[in-house]
């Protein structure tokens, strides 16, 4: 059973989820890095029929070039660089919280160069997952029951307790009107919160994104290791403007 594979593993008390909270600083950075990339892609007017038509995939494949190849590795953004993130995956094949599901992919994983000896490498990071808002794009369909939803159910970062929601947002989407109400009326079977949504101090709205939305929730899956049910999952949210 696969279930019991994960438990004679967690026998030596190592490895065990959740994992203990990742710095808000470490966020802020790759925020700080994601919001340069988006300034960087929207930059060229004359590539904006392209970049403000593409889908999903494209949008993310040109936000993951710019991190990878430009910023991370030329070390252009204080802090995003080899001595602390150890590379960026995009679409990267990792498990589900069950081990049911075997080929998760999440848009983007950070990983750090140094890690933790209680934490299984292959779950350790900070998760992101990419999603349009716009007219044919809705919150409630797309960004939270294709997206905040697989955080919530085990997908993505089932050992974290906390990742990062990415939104491609139309200028006519804010988080304020469109997301926050989702708190309260979305099903709860898809969208859960536990504590009111909140704006971090560590960043700022400008012409690029929106400042970053915090919002915590709760998760429905038991760990196989331990038998002991998920704590909440806090999700930050950076709306690129589109």
């Amino acid at each position: 059973m696969v279930c019991g594979i994960y438990q004679d593993m967690a026998d030596d008390g190592k490895c065990l989820p959740p994992y203990p909270k990742l710095s808000p600083r470490l966020y802020s950075v790759v925020e700080i890095a994601l919001r340069k990339a988006w300034e960087i892609v929207t930059a060229d007017r004359n590539a904006a029929a392209i970049w403000k038509t593409a889908d999903e995939d494209s949008l993310t494949l040109m936000v993951f070039e710019v991190l990878k190849d430009t910023l991370w590795q030329k070390r252009i953004i204080p802090g995003f660089d080899s001595e602390i993130f150890s590379t960026i995956n995009r679409e990267p094949k990792i498990r589900n919280c069950d081990g049911m599901h075997p080929d998760k992919m999440p848009d983007l994983l950070i990983e750090f160069r140094e890690i933790p000896t209680n934490v299984r490498a292959s779950q350790y990071g900070i998760y992101i997952e990419c999603k349009p808002v716009d007219a044919c794009h809705s919150v409630a369909r797309h960004y939270c029951a294709k997206g905040i939803h697989r955080f919530l159910v085990g997908d993505y970062a089932w050992a974290m307790q906390d990742a990062l929601m990415v939104g491609y947002a139309s200028t006519s989407r804010s988080m304020e009107k469109h997301l926050v109400p989702k708190m309260v009326g979305y099903p709860p079977d898809h969208f859960t919160s536990s504590a009111k949504a909140c704006r971090s101090n560590r960043s700022k709205e400008d012409s690029v994104a929106e400042q970053t939305l915090i919002t915590t929730h709760s998760r429905n899956f038991v760990y196989q290791e331990t038998g002991e049910a998920s704590p909440e999952i806090t999700l930050r949210h950076l709306w690129l403007k589109r």
